[in-house]
């Protein structure tokens, strides 16, 4: 009881990559489960990423971590847009670089009488002060939105909610 078998698969190919993680439970009474599944398909620095994807490094020590991103949960399904690295940018002659991403998930949970929406956004920017050293500026904004819990009730959830959300 409690075993698993774990497949993982992470592949590239041209512009596309691609990956899953399925656990297949040797008991015969529990479920199939995907950990990871996405499709990303990238364009010179951009990206558009579709799927249930960990971008943290999996830790051997427990932690619960963050809600939105934890090395000790299942990844959030979400489409996201953003940069794969840093890019150049000037703004009146001062020189920088920066880094952003936008994301629009889905929470399931049982937690939720209604399941709710995840908004993310990020913006890095990077000034490089030496060729040694740099200083890098991050706003990270996420959000749960929408949904319904016995102890909140039902939550705002039309799209003037949703702007609310990401302006």
């Amino acid at each position: 009881k409690g075993s698993i078998l774990n497949f993982k698969v992470f592949e590239k190919l041209g512009s596309l990559k691609y990956g899953a993680e399925i656990i297949f439970p040797l008991n015969q009474n529990e479920e199939i489960f995907f950990s990871q599944a996405y499709l990303k398909l990238e364009n010179n620095n951009l990206y558009f990423k579709v799927g249930k994807k960990s971008n943290l490094p999996k830790f051997n020590y427990l932690s619960s971590g963050s809600f939105v991103e934890s090395s000790n949960s299942s990844p959030i399904p979400k489409f996201s847009f953003g940069t794969n690295n840093y890019k150049d940018m000037s703004f009146l002659n001062f020189k920088f670089q920066y880094l952003f991403k936008v994301s629009h998930g889905w929470i399931y949970s049982s937690e939720y009488i209604k399941n709710p929406f995840l908004h993310e956004k990020s913006l890095s920017l990077k000034k490089e002060i030496s060729e040694k050293s740099h200083l890098v500026i991050a706003l990270d904004h996420m959000a749960i939105w929408a949904g319904e819990t016995i102890l909140h009730g039902q939550q705002p959830s039309g799209i003037s909610d949703f702007f609310k959300v990401v302006f």
